[in-house]
């Protein structure tokens, strides 16, 4: 066997977050060693003091011969499997007492260990400003030479994400589940995108759907990864308060961004502030706060960087600012799909409906312009009963106008390509 299957051994029998410093101290920070002294030495455990009952019981249950079969799934996959002797594990994970035992990637592996690398996290249902207030900072982050690291989630670590992307670099994904689980479906193509460009993780097996605790989990390794977490907009029991905790308590640095006037909507991020955490109303302030404490060859920009209030008086749809087109701060599969399929905007067009289609049908048509809707907001916007929105649906899949994506989003179609 190789050391990664006794990894994967280990992982499987103790669960995520386990305090592999204490289970592994007297084996030479080593599984295959704790295996053979456990298992074919078949010491008592008694000589095994480190582990608790379960932990003994839960080791000696778990087949490492059924590793196999995991490393198998992940080559089909194109998944790496990153442990804690790869060269391309997180210096800065390394350094916790509950380090993963096996990490899952999809992308560049090299992203990994990036010098200067930061969290960007925040509720998943920001108002606008919190959306347009991620996007930018992390565009001016990646630009400055920072990896930006998020959750894949919607709402802030979406804008995060696709603000990092639209700068032109690479960003980090980190899942509470397991790559290709079928768990938040409206963000797979951001996800697959993310892949493509930058790299995703997990610390659970593939296919893994996401159970009680899967998230807090996963925030520890957002925290751990980072020299920094920057919490955009939270209320007093977002997850992201538990990432800025893990970070204040791995001794990283944790920033917020004020939204004093959002009341109990960012009273979470409020409440950082007042117990001391650094206040971030420009990307210059996250540059300037890492160089001092962190050195190193972050681009502070030398000319002058607006507020936050002025950065979104620029935004736009469509704005393009140095050079560089921006997203609307949301998810866009039809703008993901299209730069996979290297279709163009401007080679996209919303075909005419043909004669004879009903009136429902044609009022549901109306709804969609640049971005693919999901059931919930087709409803709202064309204002219909489920049955009768539901039926146009049908009749424009069967004219040949509406397709169904691979998040059960719908968009139309044009000669069998989707556009957007």
């Amino acid at each position: 066997m190789k050391q990664v299957n006794y990894w994967i051994w280990l992982q499987r029998a103790l669960g995520p977050a386990a305090d592999l410093d204490r289970v592994l101290g007297p084996f030479d920070g080593n599984p295959r060693t704790l295996y053979e002294t456990l298992l074919e030495e078949r010491r008592p455990e008694a000589e095994c003091s480190v582990l608790t009952p379960n932990q003994y019981r839960k080791l000696k249950e778990e087949d490492l011969a059924a590793t196999q079969d995991l490393r198998r799934t992940c080559l089909l996959q194109d998944i790496e499997l990153v442990t804690p002797d790869s060269p391309d594990y997180p210096p800065l994970l390394r350094q916790l007492r509950t380090y993963p035992a096996v990490l899952y990637a999809k992308g560049d592996l090299r992203l990994l260990t990036a010098e200067t690398a930061v969290a960007i996290v925040g509720t998943r249902n920001p108002v606008r400003r919190a959306r347009e207030a991620a996007a930018e900072l992390a565009g001016a982050l990646t630009k400055a030479g920072v990896l930006v690291v998020s959750g894949g989630a919607l709402g802030v670590d979406s804008a995060a994400h696709c603000g990092a992307l639209n700068a032109g670099g690479p960003t980090a994904a980190v899942l509470g589940s397991g790559i290709g689980a079928k768990y938040l479906g409206t963000n797979a193509v951001l996800r697959e995108l993310i892949a493509e460009r930058g790299v995703v993780l997990a610390e659970y097996e593939p296919g893994t759907e996401p159970g009680p605790g899967f998230f807090p989990k996963r925030n520890r390794i957002l925290a751990g990864m980072t020299c920094a977490t920057v919490v955009v907009e939270s209320g007093v029991k977002g997850g992201s308060l538990v990432t800025a905790k893990y970070a204040m308590e791995f001794n990283r640095t944790v920033m917020a961004v004020p939204f004093a006037d959002l009341g109990s909507a960012a009273r979470g991020s409020e409440e950082l502030l007042q117990a001391g955490a650094p206040a971030v109303h420009t990307p210059y302030d996250v540059v300037a706060e890492l160089q001092d404490s962190f050195g190193g060859g972050l681009a502070i920009p030398e000319e002058h960087t607006p507020a936050w209030d002025e950065l979104v008086a620029l935004l736009g749809t469509d704005i393009t600012k140095d050079g560089v087109k921006h997203f609307s701060f949301e998810p866009d599969p039809a703008a993901c799909s299209a730069i996979q399929a290297g279709v163009t905007p401007e080679t996209t067009r919303k075909p005419e409906l043909p004669d004879g289609v009903s009136a429902a049908a044609r009022t549901v048509y109306a709804c969609f312009d640049r971005h693919p809707l999901s059931i919930e907001q087709l409803q709202r916007a064309a204002d219909l009963p489920v049955s009768r929105l539901l039926g146009a649906l049908s009749e424009l899949e069967l004219v040949g106008c509406l397709t169904i994506l691979p998040d059960r989003n719908y968009y139309f179609k044009q000669d069998g390509t989707i556009h957007g």
